[in-house]
This record gives C-alpha cells, structure tokens and sequence, in this order.
C-alpha cells in the first residue's frame, strides 16, 4: 500500500533539505574535511545521517524509505541471486574480461565495503524523495523528477575529480538509465534487493578488463 501524508508537499519539503544535507556532507568528504580514508565506511554512515534523523523528527516508518523490515535476509539474498546474474550478464556483454567468479570476488572485497554503505545511501535517500514526491504529484512525474534529480547530484563530485564537459554529458545517460530503475524498484517498494544488484553493478568497473 503507497505510503500517505495529509501534507505531502511539507514532507517533500523536509525531505529535499535532508538530501540538500546529504550532498554538503558529501562535499565536505570528497574535500577531505571528514576523517581519514580507512574510516571510509564511517565517513558514509555519516553522509546519509541527515535521511535517518528525517525519519526520526517526522516520526516516520522505514517502509516510508521502502526499508522493509520483514524478511530482510530473504530480500538480501533474493537481491544477492539477481546481483550474481547481473555480473554474469556484464560479463557477457563486455565479450572480454575476467572469468565470473574471478569478478564475483573483485566485487566482493572488504575495501569496498565503503561502496557498499554509500550505495545504500544513495538507495535510501532516492526512495525517500520518491515516496514523497509520488504522493505528492504522482509516480509518473516522480520518476521523472528524482532520475534528474539524482543525476545532478552527482554533478559536485564529478567536478571534484576534474569531470569535463564531456564527462558530465553522460548524466542525461544516467538520468535515463535512473528512469527505468525507478519503475522496475517502485513496483516492489523495498531497496533490500535493489541494493544487492546496485552495488554489484557499480563495483564491476573496479574489475580487471583482461582476464
């Protein structure tokens, strides 16, 4: 059942200041103001803070955030299946690579772990401003609106690393890529498995292009 708020676009207010929160933090990390690297996986905790304290002041549920809290080893392995196939399926269209379990092993690795947490981030806060947005205007719009959303905000960062004109062209890629996510995610509410398959998927370009 879609989450309802007498006041949705109060709640999409608080959520963009939430988000807004999210992406001054996540400045400040890639300037190298939070702590040292090997505290990485704090540093992210930290990052994505402002959409759990969101949860706490308004006093909303986490299935609000499509954090289901049923089942969530069965959603993580259920996510974890769909992540293997997904590595498999990229391997396969690359046409030349590593072998499936050498890159299995490339994208589970302890020093991602960061990776992890930051893409769960990013899940979490893309289903807190869609389930609020959607509300508010409806899914169809809210799609739209949070795939260029979530696209621009990573416009800061690609500058931080010397991104060109170029490079910041693939954002429409990725806006459109965002769009179809979104459909395929709304459908279950839940970014348990989601997550799973994100995270492998933004790994694979850590793994060797030659076996």
């Amino acid at each position: 059942m879609p989450w309802v708020t007498p006041h949705p676009w109060r709640e999409v207010a608080w959520a963009l200041v939430a988000v807004v929160l999210v992406l001054v933090i996540g400045w400040f990390w890639g300037a190298g103001w939070l702590l040292p690297k090997p505290y990485d996986v704090i540093n992210q905790v930290i990052i994505s803070s402002p959409l759990v304290a969101l949860l706490a002041i308004r006093r909303q549920p986490l299935s609000s955030a499509w954090l289901r809290t049923n089942r969530i080893w069965l959603r993580l392995v259920v996510g974890l299946g769909l992540a293997m196939v997904a590595i498999l399926v990229c391997i396969s269209v690359r046409g030349a690579g590593p072998s499936w379990l050498t890159a299995v092993s490339q994208v589970y690795t302890l020093s991602h772990a960061a990776y992890a947490v930051q893409v769960l981030g990013e899940d979490f806060g893309m289903a807190i401003l869609f389930v609020r947005l959607s509300a508010a205007v409806g899914s169809r719009l809210a799609i739209l609106s949070v795939a260029v959303l979530f696209s621009l905000a990573h416009v800061s960062g690609l500058l931080q690393n010397g991104a060109t004109a170029a490079g910041l062209g693939h954002l429409v890629l990725d806006a459109g890529l965002a769009v179809v996510v979104l459909a395929v995610v709304q459908t279950s509410a839940d970014i348990w498995w989601f997550w799973m398959v994100h995270f492998a998927m933004d790994m694979m370009q850590f793994t060797a292009p030659h076996q």
